[in-house]
């Protein structure tokens, strides 16, 4: 390497360093203006919240500005020390050095010149000694020391003190750079200066559905509070409605297009909000098909609306949908699981059978909008019914073995068959069961007749039959089902129950009797008394009509207490029939049911239909006229219970007397059956003796004494058997005498029923 060489490279080397030189100076001017800048901003924007046009302005200038220093006091430099772009000349640079060492300036120049400049060889020989010569000269020049890095420090002081300040604020007020420089960074975003309150929506969510109204409710919350707020859309400003608990709300109308908005109060606005708009869920149309069960008889039939329904039990209902902005559509049946329904081609279609009352809930979904649209409907089930039974039983007056069973049968929808079942036991234990078809008409009402003897059953005492009608329907859905009527009974008494239930019959119409007379003269005493309070009064006031309702519900009891004598003595008919009684005894009862019959029929219910014709009578003389009739008719009704109650007991007595023969006849057909059969024991033992005398041995004597003490034994039997044949002559000598008496006081009777 030569001299010149030499110095050429420590010619570039204080290139390199002048270029380094600018490049620290660059960067620490650079970061020296960036955070003067950025504290300034953040903070302005930290306490001032600079409007829109200042950040964008702002954030312009920073952008064009820092970018614009960053290339030319730092990236330019850089790239110039790598020798990149275009650097100073080394005639520049031994300029630049000259300038810091006056002494070599113009001897470093003429190398420089000298170099690039020789004329021959003679003279480039006299340059390269002269150029040698001065390089020696200046060799011990540090040329590098021109580019005095340490007088950069000067740009310290601003820098510094800019990079204490800030992390000091980092350290005491983050917020200042976080929320300054994060406004900052949205220049475009208006924003606030906090107020002394917040603005809570209290909406789940802003998303209203299209064409329907949209409720936003605001809530106040903070140190001080707002008395009023409003709501600006666009450039109108509204005020809200005010609410309790510092809430504030206001309805959007008829929402169609999404609205932005904020809130405004004491001077501070809230952040932007958007009202989103989705749409709902549409039922286009539909189609709704009720099948009824086949033995309902009815029709199915398509219906065009939703709606509640009440339908027959098993009924099955098909849904058909058409749908609009609709993803998915589920049913749910009461308190059960969602079920999804079928989708084809935007139609929606399920199928239920209904057993039960239900609710049912049909749910479309929108899942784009996340909104669902529902609609809840009701199913009546009529269950079907029990089949009905009506009927009346027919008995014959005498004995009560002949029955006649009418009646009606009936259901919802139809009656399939009709039958008369009876029974027969004995002491709990079941003789005979059987079950007749009753003839019928088919229809959902239908008539039955049935006749049925008893006495063909051949009953013996102590024997019980219980016999009802069954009917059975067309429930084609849980299966037939049967209903029976009131099961009816037929007890034949044995003699000691026949006896216990005529004197307990006996007892019960006595009493009846009795309780009825007493009823009577009460009923007497309260016409009187009614009499003379309207004899005292002008008109019937309110007190004598509630006087008159009170009589009236006694004389209702009246005529039911003599219902049930009458019930109770057709009974006493009834039984009688299964003893021997006279034809004397049957008349007279035949003659006092009669009797029971008219004042039943005749006398009471004339008695009722005065008292409610003197309740509507409002004239006072007619009333008290009325009154004394009434009175009258009451007073023979009393006596004419008295003269039954004379004729039940004299009834009573003749057929206890009857009894009493018919047990004595009984005692003396037992006696001749007795005498018979010992008549017979004497012949044969007789003939026993005979037989054993022929081969009599020596004791035969000693047998002939006990033979006739045992022929004065059955002597005094026959004797003894005589006296009875005689004692039952003269009882039944003294039954004659009484069936006379009875006739005789029979015919009495008679005449005095007859009168």
């Amino acid at each position: 390497m030569n001299n010149y060489e030499w110095l050429i490279g420590r010619l570039d080397a204080f290139i390199r360093k002048y270029y380094a030189n600018k490049v620290i100076r660059g960067i620490l001017v650079f970061l020296s203006c960036l955070l003067f800048f950025i504290l300034t901003v953040s903070v302005s924007e930290y306490y001032f919240y600079l409007p829109v046009w200042s950040r964008v302005a702002i954030m312009s200038a920073f952008v064009v500005l820092g970018l614009s220093s960053l290339v030319a006091w730092v990236i330019i430099p850089l790239a110039k020390m790598g020798r990149l772009g275009k650097v100073i000349s080394h005639e520049q640079a031994a300029g630049i050095i000259g300038q810091h060492f006056p002494e070599i300036s113009d001897r470093l120049l003429n190398i420089l010149q000298l170099r690039r400049h020789p004329d021959n060889n003679a003279s480039r020989e006299l340059a390269e000694a002269s150029i040698n010569q001065k390089i020696g000269q200046i060799s011990v020049v540090p040329m590098a020391r021109a580019i005095d890095l340490s007088r950069n420090r000067k740009y310290l002081p601003f820098l510094l003190p800019l990079l204490l300040i800030a992390v000091f604020i980092l350290v005491a007020a983050p917020n200042v750079f976080k929320e300054g420089s994060s406004r900052l960074l949205q220049p475009t975003k208006a924003f606030e200066k906090p107020a002394p309150f917040q603005f809570v929506i209290k909406n789940p969510s802003l998303v209203a559905i299209r064409n329907a109204d949209f409720v936003v409710t605001v809530e106040t919350k903070g140190s001080a509070l707002p008395a009023e707020a409003y709501i600006e859309v666009g450039a109108e400003r509204v005020p809200m409605q005010s609410l309790d608990n510092h809430s504030f709300q206001y309805t959007f109308k008829n929402v169609t297009d999404p609205v932005s908005f904020r809130f405004f109060g004491a001077g501070f606005y809230s952040s932007s909000n958007t009202l989103k708009v989705v749409q709902r869920p549409v039922l286009k149309a539909f189609k709704v098909q009720v099948a009824y069960p086949a033995y309902t008889g009815k029709k199915n039939e398509t219906r065009n609306s939703l709606s509640d329904m009440t339908l027959p039990v098993g009924s099955t209902v098909s849904w058909a949908f058409i749908t609009d902005h609709t993803d998915a559509a589920t049913i749910h049946f009461g308190s059960g699981r969602p079920l999804d329904l079928i989708n084809s081609a935007s139609m929606f279609a399920y199928q239920y059978r209904f057993m039960n009352d239900t609710a049912y809930t049909i749910t479309l979904f929108n899942k784009s909008a996340g909104i669902a649209d529902s609609y809840r409907y009701q199913v009546q089930v009529i269950p079907d019914q029990y089949p009905v039974i009506q009927l009346q039983q027919f008995k014959d007056t005498v004995s009560g073995k002949q029955v006649l069973i009418t009646g009606t049968a009936g259901d919802d929808y139809g009656i399939t068959r009709v039958s008369f079942n009876y029974e027969v036991s004995d002491k709990n234990k079941v003789m005979l069961t059987k079950s007749i078809p009753v003839k019928i008409t088919s229809g959902a009402l239908t008539a039955f007749q049935q006749y049925f003897d008893i006495q063909s059953l051949d009953l013996k005492p102590g024997q019980k039959l219980s016999y009802y009608i069954e009917a059975w329907d067309n429930d084609g859905v849980h299966g037939s089902k049967a209903s029976r009527s009131e099961v009816m009974t037929y007890l034949m008494y044995d003699e000691k129950q026949i006896d216990s239930a005529i004197n307990e019959n006996s007892n019960q119409i006595n009493s009846g009797i009795s309780n009825s007379a007493e009823r009577t003269k009460q009923l007497q005493s309260e016409y009187k008394d009614m009499q003379s309070k309207m004899l005292q009064s002008n008109n019937m006031d309110w007190e004598q009509q509630e006087s008159l309702q009170e009589m009236m519900k006694k004389q209702t009891a009246l005529k039911t207490q003599v219902e049930n004598i009458k019930q109770r003595f057709e009974e006493q008919m009834q039984q009688t029939e299964q003893k021997k009684y006279s034809d004397d005894v049957k008349d007279k009862q035949k003659e006092l049911d009669k009797q029971l019959d008219n004042l039943l029929n005749e006398e009471l219910k004339e008695e009722m239909k005065k008292l409610q014709e003197l309740m509507q009578k409002l004239n006072k003389d007619d009333a008290v006229e009325a009154m004394r009739k009434m009175e009258q008719d009451n007073k023979l009704f009393k006596m004419d219970m008295e003269r039954m109650q004379d004729l039940m007991k004299k009834l009573e007595m003749q057929m206890r007397m009857e009894d009493m023969a018919n047990k004595m006849d009984e005692l003396a057909k037992k006696e001749r059956s007795l005498q018979k059969e010992t008549d017979n024991a004497d012949k044969k033992d007789q003939s026993q003796n005979k037989d054993a005398g022929k081969d009599a041995n020596p004791d035969a004597k000693k047998d002939d004494k006990s033979l006739s003490k045992d022929q004065k034994g059955s002597d005094k039997k026959n004797d003894q058997a005589k006296d009875k044949d005689q004692q039952t002559a003269k009882d039944s000598d003294a039954k004659k005498d009484n069936d006379a008496k009875k006739d005789a006081a029979g015919k009495k009777d008679s005449e005095a029923l007859a009168k």
